[in-house]
């Protein structure tokens, strides 16, 4: 499985290294990375790019944050791969209910005509979709560029799940923290 992963991230980097711009910046950068996503919708296909959401959380708080981690695929020395797919999971919903009760009362003195209205709350099970992220960090061997004939360093590898409708910030937020915890350590500090 390793291997399969391997191969993939390898050939869609060198078929898209004349395809993909570079983001070079122009900061201090201690590590680069560059991100593939695939996506259900396209099973057959990974994406040498940030989804969106990803782009916007990078650029808005990820550079800031993360002074020293750069976007840069011909330079990477990490590559963060991500799958976006849904599960099923089961929700308790409370639903509203109401009965209405109209009573016709007959009498000596007349004809009467009663209404009542009762409500309660039934709980519901219900299967909805729950966005799941997975993600697998692969780092470079010896610090050389993946893409630029590095190789990736077989022991180490880091995967993990996110669940909900924030699963892929969340995931990316989290990633860099552990990347950067890393260089910090590699750097001795």
């Amino acid at each position: 499985m390793r291997s399969l992963w391997r191969c993939a991230i390898v050939f869609i980097f060198a078929f898209f290294v004349g395809i993909h711009p570079s983001r070079a910046q122009q900061r201090d950068c201690n590590f680069y990375f560059t991100v593939v996503n695939w996506e259900p919708k396209f099973p057959d296909v990974f994406i040498p790019a940030m989804t969106t959401e990803q782009s916007k959380w990078y650029q808005k708080k990820g550079i800031s944050k993360y002074p020293h981690a750069c976007e840069n695929y011909r330079r990477a020395n990490y590559v963060f791969v991500w799958v976006r797919s849904s599960e099923p999971i089961t929700v308790d919903v409370p639903k509203v209910r109401s009965a209405f009760t109209r009573s016709v009362i007959h009498s000596s003195s007349g004809t009467a005509t009663a209404n009542s209205t009762t409500t309660w709350v039934e709980h519901e099970r219900e299967i909805r979709q729950q966005l799941v992220t997975s993600m697998f960090v692969f780092r470079a061997k010896d610090g050389k560029p993946i893409f630029d004939g590095g190789e990736i360093d077989s022991d180490y590898h880091y995967q993990d799940q996110f669940r909900g409708r924030h699963s892929s910030k969340e995931a990316f937020e989290f990633l860099f923290d552990v990347v950067a915890r890393v260089e910090d350590i590699k750097a001795g500090h």
